[in-house]
C-alpha cells in the first residue's frame, strides 16, 4: 500500500548543489531521522533552519503573512507535528 497523500500544500524548487552537500544529505537518510531521501532531507533541513532563524529574529514575517500563516494553521515551516510543550519546572 502507499503512503498516504500530503495534505500540506507545499511548493517544488529545484536546486543544484555540490557532491559534498548531496553526500550529507544521503547520510542523514540514512540515519533515519531526515525523510526517506535526500529531497526530504533537504526541504527538513531547510525547514529547521528557516525556524531557527524565526525563532532568533534574524527572519521576519510581516503582519500580514504572519496572520495568513497563523489562519492556514503553518506557523511551522515544518511538515511534522508539533508537539505540545511541557511547561518548564519552577
Amino acid at each position: 500500500m502507499g503512503r498516504a497523500r500530503n495534505h500540506v500544500d507545499t511548493n517544488q524548487f529545484t536546486i543544484s548543489t555540490t557532491p559534498q552537500v548531496a553526500e550529507l544529505l544521503k547520510m542523514l537518510v540514512q540515519m533515519g531521522f531526515y525523510g526517506k531521501n535526500p529531497a526530504e532531507a533537504a526541504e527538513r533541513v531547510l525547514a529547521a533552519e528557516l525556524n531557527r532563524l524565526l525563532r532568533e529574529g534574524a527572519l521576519t514575517l510581516t503582519n500580514k503573512s504572519l496572520s495568513e500563516l497563523r489562519a492556514a494553521n503553518k506557523v511551522s515551516l515544518s511538515r511534522r507535528p508539533r508537539r505540545k510543550s511541557r511547561g518548564k519546572a519552577s
